[in-house]
């Protein structure tokens, strides 16, 4: 390993697959939790996510832990807005695509409630995280593998 080499942790632990969902900038993705059997879901499955909406406590990934991916310092700390405690495939591709967030809606509109963390030469950024989880505020230091949050549904 070289000084220059940047070390991003994961921000999650366990079982989890990494998506780009249609819709979603290039360098954005979304980490979502499941189990031996690759499944998302502790109750129902894919179809009933693709056909109805079910409850976000359906998946493996709400309310779990998220970490600091890197040493550094806290920029942005926001955890106010509202999860969406339903969700649909179908439905919410469908909304993504359609209504899209406009800039002047703010960037909560779009990341929800986040962590940006300022680390030697770049930054972090943490989205979707749940209501009035956020560990750190702005300022903070904070240190890989640290919990600073939650996953949740907030934002488009």
């Amino acid at each position: 390993m070289h000084a220059t080499d940047i070390v991003i942790e994961s921000p999650v632990r366990g079982m989890w697959a990494i998506y780009n969902p249609p819709g979603h900038p290039v360098l954005a993705f979304d980490f979502l939790a499941e189990d031996e059997k690759k499944s998302l879901y502790n109750k129902g499955n894919f179809l009933k996510h693709l056909v109805t909406f079910i409850l976000v406590e359906d998946t493996f990934t709400w309310s779990s832990p998220v970490y600091s991916p890197v040493d550094g310092i806290v920029v942005a700390s926001h955890d106010t807005e509202d999860d969406r405690k339903k969700i649909s495939f179908v439905y919410d591709l469908f909304s993504l695509l359609i209504n899209k967030p406009k800039v002047t809606d703010g960037f909560s509109a779009f990341g929800g409630n986040h962590i940006m963390i300022r680390a030697n030469g770049f930054y972090v950024l943490l989205c979707h995280l749940k209501k009035n989880s956020a560990r750190v505020k702005n300022g903070d230091s904070v240190t890989a593998n640290q919990q600073i949050g939650e996953v949740g549904n907030s934002g488009s």
